[in-house]
């Protein structure tokens, strides 16, 4: 079975967007005569409903109601924002929140802290990886949903909290701790540094374009330039997007003064906008590789077309997201408690190419909705861009890009089974997105390379990593790669942080097969490589090859059994496993940015890139047209 589909129907979970509303007219005569209709037939049945439904109804129910209706008319990125959802969004735009500065997951049913930002409250007060936050203001956090473990944690900034926190050791040590919150800035920009002799690299994977980004973004292609690099890689890789304004502001950064960034049009083309580079760019002309992949959407997927239609660097990676839509704020009347993000334009590339992706994944008739507080969202398009996911890393992109989630909300969504969410769905009447879908079409860069629109943005260089096994997928989506670095590390951290290369690696691949055998609800190898090899088999049968490979077949799966038996990796899976280990041991003893430089070690699309960067005849020829 393929990792997508094991995927699928492991893991999934749900918090949602609600979308918004719009009025549109016929062609000819007084838009307002439609408009009146409508309102006389809402009122209408709002009004039988008020008098006649067998029991009260509060109004706020209804009207809830109502926009929910309205909203399911319209595109996915289209929400309304109760006083919640509104605190959230400028949390999100602004890159700041109030609170301790950790990430957190799940370990042994408590909340754990996964990495605290450093020089944050949670930093300050000595909250380390693997932390287990067992209570809260005196209140047990066993099986306590992740978000409200965020909503405790989160306040105004001066405001104390208590948590009660248990040490990995030997043994584990329990303590009190009070920490007085802040406002936590969330960076975009979370590495700099240099890959190869020469090779900056600029890290905003997984991150958003939020309204410090271009200033961040500045101030790491400074600290490149000071160090002398002779060439430059930009990673958006899974970053969603955010700030229109700050996309600009960082394409200039890399565009001569002049060059066309994006434009904007509205509806009928009532008004169109083109953005220019305003200023000198930071990098001068210094070769440039930008990252990309199914994650990086919107203000990401603005960057990486104005550099490729530009031909001022090579695109490198998967297809982008494909989300080339404009979202306007309105807040509502209430005393700002309230407000609508309305998709209000498209954008275009400097080609005159929209990548924006049809609606091909929006609900049909016979969807299902789950209902998460006010808002809702159609199981099926979950489903869909979970199942295109190859890991829960990816999968937490996809969700991210696709609608518009924190990082928090897209970790819940990985925390419920399939079952929990088909008993919480009910149905819903649902009808396409109402944009027309666009077909590719070929368009040209300012030097006459041959680029697309209407579905991302194709790399100029496609790279793809090998995809993950189901059974290095399941251990990592289950926590158990992250539980046996944190118990590992306790164990004996001062002989582990001595050992490096292939001492490290066999230390690792032999502990955590040991641990796999003190687990009984770990995965079993040799059921995962009997799935791999019956879905081979399956495979093979449909081709009709089965019989004339049956009995190469037969021997490989007796030695694959003896191995596993054995507790013997495949060479491919050990690979796979370190790929995994490494960056979480890095975490656990050095922190979170030695974690996302382990990352890079063996990181297929950053390799390619430095090899490009390095080969300058190979990087001119993939800017004059070349495809490699």
């Amino acid at each position: 079975m393929s990792t997508r589909v094991r995927f699928l129907h492991t893991v999934l979970a749900l918090t949602v967007l609600t979308v918004s509303v719009a009025t549109s007219h016929g062609a000819g005569g007084d838009p307002y005569v439609d408009v009146n209709r409508s309102w006389d037939r809402f009122a209408e049945v709002y009004g039988r409903i008020v008098q006649e439904y067998y029991t009260a109804v509060p109004p706020d129910t209804l009207l809830l109601g109502a926009i929910e209706g309205m909203l399911s008319r319209l595109d996915a990125y289209s929400q309304f924002f109760d006083e919640a959802g509104l605190r959230q969004l400028r949390e999100d735009t602004a890159g700041r929140f109030a609170g301790l500065g950790i990430t957190i997951s799940r370990m042994d049913g408590y909340p754990v802290v996964v990495a605290p930002m450093a020089g944050t409250p949670a930093d300050k007060a000595g909250l380390a990886t693997g932390d287990q936050i067992i209570a809260i203001e005196g209140r047990d956090t066993k099986s306590m949903p992740l978000d409200a473990v965020v909503d405790v944690l989160r306040g105004e900034p001066g405001s104390e909290v208590t948590i009660t926190v248990r040490h990995p050791g030997q043994p584990p040590q329990v303590r009190d701790l009070t920490v007085r919150r802040e406002e936590i800035s969330v960076p975009s920009v979370v590495l700099v540094a240099q890959v190869a002799p020469g090779v900056g690299y600029i890290g905003m994977r997984q991150t958003r374009f939020s309204e410090a980004t271009a200033a961040e973004v500045t101030a790491a292609l400074q600290q490149l330039l000071a160090a002398n690099v002779q060439a430059l890689i930009l990673d958006l890789r899974g970053n969603p997007g955010g700030l229109l304004s700050q996309a600009t502001q960082v394409a200039e950064l890399f565009l001569p003064r002049g060059a066309p960034i994006v434009s904007v049009r509205e509806r009928n083309d009532r008004r169109g906008e083109l953005r220019r580079a305003q200023q000198r760019p930071v990098a001068g002309d210094l070769p440039l590789a930008v990252l990309i992949d199914g994650g990086s959407a919107s203000a990401a997927e603005i960057v990486a077309g104005a550099i490729q239609d530009n031909d001022r660097g090579i695109i490198i990676g998967t297809p982008s997201f494909g989300k080339g839509s404009v979202q306007t704020i309105f807040e509502l009347h209430g005393g700002g408690h309230s407000a609508l993000k309305l998709t209000t334009a498209r954008y275009f590339t400097p080609s005159g190419r929209s990548i924006h992706r049809d609606g091909g994944d929006q609900p049909s008739p016979e969807d299902l909705v789950i209902q998460v507080g006010e808002r809702r969202l159609s199981l099926k398009a979950m489903l869909r861009t979970v199942a295109d996911a190859t890991d829960a890393a990816d999968a937490a992109d996809r969700l991210i890009a696709r609608f518009e989630l924190t990082r928090d909300a897209a970790s819940g969504i990985l925390a419920s089974t399939l079952d929990d969410l088909l008993s919480r769905a009910a149905p819903r009447q649902a009808v396409p997105d109402s944009a027309a879908p666009l077909e590719p079409v070929e368009y040209a860069t300012r030097a006459g390379r041959q680029v697309y629109g209407g579905g991302g943005i194709t790399p100029d260089v496609v790279v793809e990593e090998p995809p993950v096994a189901d059974y290095i997928g399941e251990l990592q989506r289950r926590g158990f790669l992250f539980a046996f670095v944190v118990q590992h590390v306790a164990s004996d951290s001062a002989h582990i942080a001595a050992l490096d290369g292939a001492a490290l690696d066999e230390e690792l691949v032999s502990a955590f097969t040991e641990y796999l055998r003190r687990c009984p609800d770990a995965p079993r190898l040799d059921e995962a490589l009997r799935r791999e090899l019956e879905a081979v088999r399956q495979s093979l049968e449909i081709v009709g090859l089965l019989p004339d490979v049956s009995d190469a077949l037969a021997e490989i799966e007796a030695t694959v059994a003896q191995r596993a038996a054995a507790g013997e990796l495949p060479e491919a899976l050990r690979q796979q496993l370190l790929r995994y280990l490494r960056p979480q041991l890095a975490l656990r003893l050095h922190g979170r940015e030695a974690e996302l430089r382990a990352w890079l070690d063996g990181d297929a699309y950053v390799q390619r890139a430095v090899d490009l960067l390095m080969d300058r005849e190979a990087y001119r020829r993939t800017l004059a047209g070349d495809r490699l």
